[in-house]
This record gives structure tokens, C-alpha cells and sequence, in this order.
């Protein structure tokens, strides 16, 4: 019998570089991912409204939404914007299926319990584990088995958030748990992150950081024994940790691209518009860049080198596009090549 494995999940923050990203994807790659999207906040929180307006009009596919905060907690404005959500999904209004975090307070609410019992695709459980130390044997599963008195759970994601190193024996421990969760028919996906939290450790020019996320996740298929049934996450071109503020403007120009095993990190020297072109030139004449071939954002990467400055068809883009441009050629490398 074949082996069923989830499709390619990318963690992606709900914000118009994401946005953007998935509407640049083609429909092969479209069909072959299942995001989960996590609603971040800079400045004005977001309504129920608000954040299904861009999915309807950029994606209108089956996506998981979580809109807990960092700490997975659904904090202040959130709990009126994750019930909003959820009557919109019960409703019919939106393909997506609501996260679930046992350890919130806010999923022992009765109302609550029992509005998430009606949603048609189930409910999500993401269970964070930030140390695997604090793990204990069994409880992936337990946590697993209690959902599923309240309602219908189909889609478990184990979050390690930064790629952690481990050990051997907590290796062992790891897919252990995993495969007894798995073993049970849940749709499990691992998930993790491994791009650098900001750039002031990065040098000017090209920067090859490793895809420490991808390489711990095909190492536990590979050497590890973990199951061909548990699908593969990780956060793309993003840094897995975030906080509920701006970063803040006026940082060098720098674009984000994905090879196999790691990532290409150009970084310019200022935030001037001339930057994506003369980077835009260093990253097409590199081994790992894929060509035109690849998807729409890697030809507009080429188009930007043949032009050298900006003309009225083919501008220079903001840090937002560039983030857009990195995340939907991470996405399609991933689908492509490495998990088809």
C-alpha cells in the first residue's frame, strides 16, 4: 500500500509579503501545499474581517489559521477575532480549519467547545515544544486522544519552532512519540525554523546560511525512521521567532533565496532602490539560481538584472515584494524538488 504523506506546510505570517507570495504561486505549487498562517500584529489589532478579506482574495484555498500570539495564546484582541474566524468557517465562509492550543485556557470555555465541534473540517492541534526535555513520553498522543472528545481532529502540527540539536537518544525519544501519534491516522506534520532572526551578524554580499530546518527533517526520514506519514513544515524565509511589534524601517536591501540545503542571503549595503538590481545581477549568474523555469518570481529576479535600473515595466520593489519573492521561490523549491 502506498504511504500517504501530508502535503508541504509553510508557516507563514499573515502579512502582505505572504499575501503576495501566494498569489505569485502557480497551480501545481498551489495544489501541493496546506499553510498554516499565524495572524501577526504591528500596530492596530486585526478583526475577524480584516484577515479574511486578503485570504479570500489571495489564496481561497484549505489553510490551517491560527491567531494565537508568540506564546500561542490567544491574548486580548485575539479570542474575538479567532471566534469571528470560527463562525465564518461554520458558516461555510472560509476553507479554513481553526488551531487549537490545550495549554490555552480559552478552548476550556463550553460556548467555545462546542461552536469548534461544528466546524465541517475538523479543528487543528498545534502542540509547541520549545525543549524536547520537557516532553514527557506519551503526551503528544494523550493531547491527541483528548481533543478528540471534543471534536474532529484530523491535522496534529508538533511545532519545535527554531530547529533545535539534539542528541541521539532525544532523537530517538522524538520519533518515537511522533510515529505513536502518527500510527493512529492523524495527519502529522513536523515543524520547524532555522532562518536567522534579523541580519546584523551577515556581512555584506552573499551570506550562505544552512537549511538547518529542512536538513533535521529529511535526516529523521532518512537515518532516524521517522514515517513516511508525517508531513514536513517548516517557516520558509522567515524567522520562526516574532514579537507583536515593528522592526522597524531603513535596513539594507536584502533578498532571501532558497538553494537545496541552504539558503543564499544577499545583503546590500544600504535600502536605496539601486540595490535590487546589482544584487538582482549577483544572484543570477550564482549555480544554485534556477532560472525562469523555476516560477514567476525568479523571472522577475532576471528581469531586474537584464534592466540594471529602474524603468516603467520593471521596478526596483520594496522589502515587502523582496520577502514575497524569497517565500514563493522557497515554497516552490520545496514542492518541486525536495518534496514532491
Amino acid at each position: 500500500m502506498d504511504v500517504v504523506r501530508p502535503p508541504y506546510m509553510p508557516v507563514l505570517k499573515w502579512k502582505q509579503g505572504e499575501q503576495l507570495a501566494l498569489t505569485a504561486l502557480d497551480m501545481a505549487t498551489r495544489s501541493s501545499i496546506v499553510p498554516l498562517i499565524e495572524l501577526r500584529s504591528y500596530k492596530t489589532p486585526f478583526t475577524a474581517q480584516q484577515c479574511l478579506a486578503p485570504f479570500s482574495a489571495c489564496w481561497n484555498s484549505l489553510a490551517l489559521f491560527d491567531c494565537a500570539d508568540p506564546k500561542g495564546v490567544l491574548s486580548t484582541w485575539r479570542l474575538a477575532t479567532f471566534d469571528g474566524i470560527v463562525a465564518a468557517v461554520v458558516g461555510n465562509a472560509a476553507a479554513l480549519i481553526p488551531v487549537v492550543n490545550l495549554d490555552d485556557p480559552a478552548f476550556a470555555d463550553a460556548k467555545r467547545i462546542r461552536q469548534l465541534s461544528k466546524c465541517s473540517q475538523g479543528i487543528a492541534l498545534r502542540i509547541r515544544v520549545a525543549n524536547i526535555n520537557s516532553l514527557s513520553a506519551g503526551n503528544l498522543l494523550a493531547k491527541a486522544s483528548f481533543s478528540k472528545t471534543k471534536w474532529t481532529v484530523r491535522n496534529v502540527v508538533i511545532d519545535l519552532c527554531t530547529t533545535p540539536s539534539l542528541d541521539p537518544q532525544e532523537v530517538t525519544f522524538l520519533v518515537k512519540e511522533i510515529s505513536s501519534l502518527s500510527a493512529q491516522g492523524y495527519n502529522v506534520h513536523l515543524v520547524s525554523g532555522a532562518y536567522p532572526d534579523g541580519y546584523k551578524g551577515l556581512v555584506a554580499g552573499i551570506n550562505i546560511v544552512p537549511r538547518s530546518d529542512w536538513r533535521f527533517w529529511a535526516s529523521l526520514r532518512s537515518n532516524h525512521g521517522l514515517p513516511g506519514t508525517v508531513g514536513y513544515g517548516d517557516y520558509t524565509v522567515v524567522a520562526p521567532t516574532w514579537l507583536d511589534r515593528s522592526g522597524g524601517g531603513g535596513v539594507p536591501t536584502a533578498y532571501r533565496y532558497a538553494d537545496t540545503n541552504d539558503w543564499l542571503i544577499y545583503k546590500g549595503t544600504s535600502s536605496a532602490g539601486s540595490e535590487s538590481f546589482s544584487i538582482s545581477t549577483l544572484l543570477v549568474t550564482h549555480p544554485a539560481f534556477r532560472g525562469a523555469a523555476c516560477c514567476s518570481t525568479d523571472r522577475v529576479i532576471i528581469q531586474r538584472a537584464a534592466a540594471g535600473q529602474a524603468t516603467k515595466a520593471v521596478r526596483p520593489g520594496g522589502a515587502t515584494q523582496h520577502i514575497a519573492e524569497g517565500i514563493a521561490h522557497h515554497i516552490t523549491l520545496v514542492t518541486k524538488e525536495q518534496y514532491p
